[in-house]
């Protein structure tokens, strides 16, 4: 486990996801601990670390395992998946800036079709739920999303976006957000390993 400024701040960022997921204010939880409030602020911000026993004071209060504060995975499988409301934002913002017009078209394609697929396998988990409403039979719209979210990636590498460095180096996020990237793509790179690697 990675020790330092950059994981208290990790886990302090984990701590106040937990307990906004929980509709706990910092006042709430610190009076639940036995805290102050600013003990709470300082360590959801990364300012303090967060010791092995008030690591599993907040798992019992958030209803988590001590791992799971720490970003560790938990043997029976995948409990914090990374929040696609994060990656979409992000997404978003990186498209919008570019101002081309056939990105942002295929970004929202690519956006949506992900998100089709998804819905329709929850969708059809209920036998009483209606297959009528899909005019596509499952398998080919297996087959038609899978080769569109496999190939729309490339497509979107070879785009002229006004063929310029100068427009391309518009496509950024303010340097804020940079951790927020990062530490997005390692959720996501990480989920990718535990999902190659199950049975």
């Amino acid at each position: 486990m990675k020790i330092g400024p950059e994981k208290d701040i990790e886990i302090g960022r984990r701590l106040k996801q937990l307990r906004r997921g929980c509709k706990m204010s910092q006042l709430t939880a610190a009076k639940a601990l036995g805290v102050t409030q600013s003990c709470i602020s300082q360590l959801e911000c990364g300012r303090r670390s967060v010791s092995a026993a008030a690591a599993a004071r907040f798992a019992e209060l958030y209803g988590v395992s001590p791992a799971e504060i720490y970003g560790e995975t938990p043997a029976g499988g995948i409990s914090a998946a990374p929040s696609p409301g994060r990656g979409r934002d992000m997404l978003e913002e990186l498209t919008e800036s570019s101002g081309a017009e056939k990105l942002i078209n295929s970004v929202n394609a690519y956006t949506a079709l992900s998100i089709y697929r998804m819905l329709r396998a929850v969708y059809s988990l209920n036998p009483h739920n209606t297959q009528e409403l899909f005019s596509i039979p499952q398998e080919e719209a297996d087959r038609l999303t899978a080769e569109f979210l496999r190939d729309e990636p490339h497509r979107i590498a070879s785009l002229n976006l006004a063929g310029s460095k100068k427009e391309r180096s518009r496509i950024e996020l303010p340097p804020e957000q940079s951790a927020e990237l990062r530490r997005f793509i390692e959720e996501c790179e990480a989920l990718l390993v535990i999902g190659k690697d199950k049975p």
